[in-house]
């Protein structure tokens, strides 16, 4: 599975740069990565919940916030300090080697729709 966002994580990177040239950071790259990390995390959080306590449960802002912290300093720790920026850049350099079976876009969307029939579902928490 990482190996599936280290590969969102270049080709989101080369998006940026072909737009916004080379001296685009990696950061806002690794800040989208997390961002799919959290919707993951949170729809299994969520549905877990869900099936343990019922619709009467709450999980505060600061949690949420927490999880989302916590995403971020992982991939970053990891793309900088355990793989190095440049060797994850250089693994996946051509295009064939970024090719991933779920479009980048479709997994966002697939994320954000999961997280919504959780909510239709009732498996959403209180959220305070």
């Amino acid at each position: 599975m990482l190996k599936y966002f280290d590969k969102l994580f270049v080709r989101i990177y080369r998006w940026y740069a072909g737009i916004k040239g080379e001296g685009t950071p990696a950061l806002s790259s690794i800040l989208i990565i997390s961002l799919f990390q959290a919707f993951n995390a949170m729809a299994l959080i969520f549905f877990a919940g869900g099936v343990l306590h019922g619709r009467n449960w709450v999980v505060t802002r600061l949690e949420i916030v927490v999880l989302c912290i916590v995403l971020l300093a992982f991939d970053y720790v990891r793309i900088y300090r355990v793989i190095g920026f440049e060797n994850i850049l250089k693994r996946y350099d051509t295009k064939e080697s970024r090719d991933v079976k779920v479009h980048p876009a479709v997994y966002f969307i697939a994320s954000i729709l999961l997280l919504v029939l959780l909510r239709l579902v009732g498996f959403y928490p209180d959220i305070q």
